[in-house]
């Protein structure tokens, strides 16, 4: 084993890029892309990282990749510096892989970035998944956000059994982006999400958000859950654009939670509950077509629209707040 170093700038698998004219095997070897140079894995080609060795791009060094790159098998992809996945090219990391965006480290995914059986992807810096670009992470994949940002313009799909941490750090669905969160997401200590352009949190997703961290839907974005969704310990979610809860979605506000809806509008076809010990800001508007759980603080200067008339406004013991049937027309009184 030995650690090879980047000598120039060049392609990988010509030995002149490298000190000594070697060129690394990372299934053997250690590799280091030093600050300066910019190293490419060219078209047909595909480089592995695995068996507890290392890839470190440092900070000022470049690694761009137009063939392939796989990282598995206790292998460790380490982003110091910048790193280009191009359209049509291939990243993945898998079977207890490891993948790092370091603090100051920047990675931009064109193409394909896959994580799948026990990877683990750490963001300390910024990944960017541009449009036409793809992220998944699928089968017990586990993405840690700590004071980074992932920034979607393109695609990314958290699949079921699939984890992302967001401490401190930030997912931002970009205008265009499409983000499908079918696994869990745990948001927490000022972490955020914020979407500009549309995010599902599909039958089987979950989102939590929890010690001051937010989730916002902005009035360009698209915020759709059919799963579930909590706020609590200082936790918000802010609507400024459209939200849907669908027919079997939930949505849980308790123990200082915030749901906020500004000048937006929340589709209510599901499960909407403000815990007693949680606060509801309506200053858009809410249009309920089942039941609505109100047995916190309410306050603001919008509408609740009831647009069923079964559909009732109960506290937390599930006791109806108001009595509508008058307004319908049902059960009228005479009046001399």
């Amino acid at each position: 084993m030995a650690t090879i170093t980047s000598a120039q700038t060049g392609v990988w698998h010509d030995p002149a890029t490298w000190v000594g004219g070697i060129v690394p095997d990372p299934w053997v070897d250690d590799v280091v892309i030093a600050s300066g140079h910019n190293v490419v894995i060219l078209p047909s080609y595909y480089v592995s990282v695995a068996d507890g060795h290392f890839l470190t791009v440092q900070g000022g060094g470049l690694l761009i990749v137009v063939g392939g790159l796989d990282v598995f098998y206790y292998g460790w992809l380490d982003v110091q510096g910048d790193m280009g996945v191009i359209a049509g090219a291939w990243l993945d990391v898998y079977d207890d892989g490891n993948a790092t965006i370091d603090g100051g480290g920047t990675g931009n995914v064109e193409g394909y970035f896959d994580l799948e059986y026990y990877a683990y992807l750490d963001i300390y810096g910024q990944l960017i998944v541009e449009a036409g670009g793809w992220l998944s992470s699928w089968y017990d994949a586990y993405i840690y956000v700590d004071g980074g940002i992932l920034s979607v313009y393109g695609h990314f799909d958290l699949d079921d059994y699939s984890y992302m941490d967001l401490y401190s750090g930030a997912l931002s669905v970009e205008s265009g982006g499409v983000v499908d969160i079918s696994g869990y997401v745990y948001c927490y200590y000022y972490g955020g999400i914020y979407v500009y352009g549309e995010l599902t949190v599909t039958s089987y997703g979950y989102i939590e958000a929890v010690y001051s961290s937010e989730i916002t839907c902005e009035s360009s974005g698209l915020l759709t859950v059919d799963g579930y969704l909590l706020v609590a310990d200082d936790g918000s979610c802010r609507v400024y654009g459209p939200m849907t809860l669908s027919r079997y979605a939930g949505f849980d506000a308790w123990y200082w939670g915030y749901l906020e809806v500004n000048s937006g509008v929340v589709d209510d076809f599901g499960y909407l509950y403000i815990h007693y010990d949680a606060f509801l800001y309506v200053g858009g508007e809410i249009r309920v077509y089942k039941d609505i759980y109100i047995s916190g603080q309410m306050y603001g200067g919008g509408k609740i629209i009831m647009f069923r008339r079964e559909g009732q406004i109960r506290d937390g013991n599930g006791n109806s707040l108001f009595k509508l049937d008058q307004a319908y027309g049902h059960g009228q009184i005479a009046i001399a």
